[in-house]
């Protein structure tokens, strides 16, 4: 999975597509790219996200095909019983490793979740790790260090996959149910910090429509902005007026000045793009938006 400078593992658990994965590696970003062992690549769309969970389920873009995937086990797995840990070794367009470890604990956890402690060790490309079984099914999910040591789960040293038989009887559900909001923003310099000040907003404005209707009020929209050399900045806005938006665009560090837009909602983009002119303290631009 690859998003907003961001690369890290996640797994499409049925032949649709779905894919199941860490929330926080996507950043701001509703959009994913993603490459299969295969070889196979795409875009997915984020179909759901709770960040309360560290869970995303996203969606693949575009013509419905069938896709490799592994299943959910609905089974506890013993202590000490050996599994594989598959996940993004780090190289640029690599297939995933797979390394051998082991169940080591059990921890039930906060909302109905329960997780295990493996025997690994941790780096920048574990974030959505799949601990397997030895017929193939998905027993854990990794979720990001800082996310377990935040909500009580791990200490420093120790590392927990949730469990997937929760991830399938509780998470899918409700990540299906879609999203309620935008997401919280995130800077995308080192540790949070912004690399740079941030630009003052472009206001972006015109009429919004959705399958030739008005877009109903609380659409969300998203501003893509695409810069060479930077990693797409996203931004998100919830519409109040049918029909319509007002969407104040920016983005959590500074660099994107003449970066093209581009406007999504629902997984589609919109035919007309702009430019995020920041010349001009809080410029206004119309633009017409048909999804």
């Amino acid at each position: 999975m690859k998003a907003g400078g961001n690369t890290w593992t996640g797994v499409a658990f049925n032949a649709q597509g779905e894919i199941i994965t860490s929330s926080q590696d996507l950043g701001n970003a509703p959009l994913a790219e993603f490459r299969f062992a295969d070889g196979a690549t795409g875009q997915a769309w984020v179909a759901g996200r709770d960040d309360n969970s560290g869970l995303a389920l996203l969606r693949p873009v575009g013509a419905s095909r069938t896709y490799p995937f592994l299943p959910f086990s609905s089974g506890q797995p013993s202590v000490n019983a050996a599994m594989g840990l598959v996940q993004y070794s780090g190289t640029p367009n690599a297939a995933p490793t797979v390394f051998n470890t082991r169940i080591t604990g059990f921890r039930p956890g906060f909302s109905g979740y329960n997780y295990l402690q493996i025997q690994a060790a941790d780096n920048a490309t574990t974030n959505g790790a799949l601990v397997v079984n030895a017929i193939g099914q998905i027993q854990g999910i990794r979720l990001p260090r800082a996310f377990l040591v935040r909500n009580a789960i791990s200490t420093g040293n120790e590392v927990y996959v949730v469990a997937s038989a929760e991830v399938g009887s509780i998470a899918v559900p409700i990540l299906r149910g879609g999203q309620s909001g935008c997401p919280p923003k995130q800077a995308s310099g080192t540790d949070g910090v912004p690399s740079a000040p941030p630009a003052f907003p472009v206001i972006f404005h015109g009429n919004m429509t959705i399958g030739g209707q008005g877009a109903p009020v609380g659409s969300l929209l998203y501003a893509r902005l695409i810069k060479q050399g930077k990693p797409d900045a996203w931004d998100c806005f919830s519409t109040t007026t049918r029909g319509e938006y007002d969407f104040p665009v920016d983005v959590p560090e500074g660099g994107y000045e003449d970066a093209r837009v581009e406007f999504w909602s629902g997984g589609r983009m919109a035919s007309a793009t702009s430019v995020y002119d920041t010349s001009r303290p809080a410029s206004s631009v119309s633009v017409n938006l048909a999804f």
